[in-house]
Order: structure tokens, then sequence, then C-alpha cells
């Protein structure tokens, strides 16, 4: 790190940042060895202000739980599937009453 880059930007007077940067450049004959150093400084200096969090993991699709099995899975998912039939049925009162009855009494095992 160069000690430019050592230096807080409390340190700095801003207003002789663009000075000290033109004789910096000027003074020096390769150019692509100063860029590359200010890119450098820079990324240090990015990366120690913003700090970064590691990415969050995703919900975990597959829960392990010790007394969940397939048989639970099977009867939640035909429980569903009576409920939505249950609920979309519309226009036909026996209809409805019969999956009512279909769904409760899945619902009761």
């Amino acid at each position: 790190m160069t000690a430019r880059a050592s230096k807080t930007h409390t340190q700095i007077d801003t207003s002789d940042l663009d000075n000290t940067m033109t004789k910096t450049v000027m003074s020096l004959e390769d150019i692509e060895v100063t860029v590359d150093e200010f890119y450098r400084d820079l990324t240090n200096a990015c990366n120690e202000s913003f700090t970064s969090q590691p990415a969050q993991k995703t919900a975990m699709t597959n829960r392990s739980e010790s007394r969940w099995n397939e048989e639970l899975t099977t009867m939640r998912k035909r429980l569903n599937a009576l409920r939505q039939r249950y609920q979309r049925t519309i226009n036909n009162e026996d209809l409805i009453a019969q999956r009512k009855a279909q769904y409760l009494e899945g619902k009761s095992r």
C-alpha cells in the first residue's frame, strides 16, 4: 500500500487531492504503474470501507424432521388436494356437501 492510501480520508485535504494526483502523474514516466497503484489503492479502500456479509443460505427444501416420513408427506398432499377440490367447487350444492365431507373425513385421520 502506498503512503497515499495509508492515510484516512480525514487526513487528506480533499481540495489538494486533485493537485496531488496531477503532480504524481506528471512526475512519473510510466503512467501504467501509477494507474495500477491507484487502482490497487482504490480497491483496498473500498474493501475496507464496504463490509460484505457472506451469502445467506437459502431455506432448506427438505427438512429432516425425525418424525416426518413418506407416509406423512403422502397424507399431507392428499389432504391438500381434498381441500383444494372442496374449495374450487361451485354451483352444485350436492357436490359441495360431498367434497366437504371427504375433506373433513381426510382431515380427521
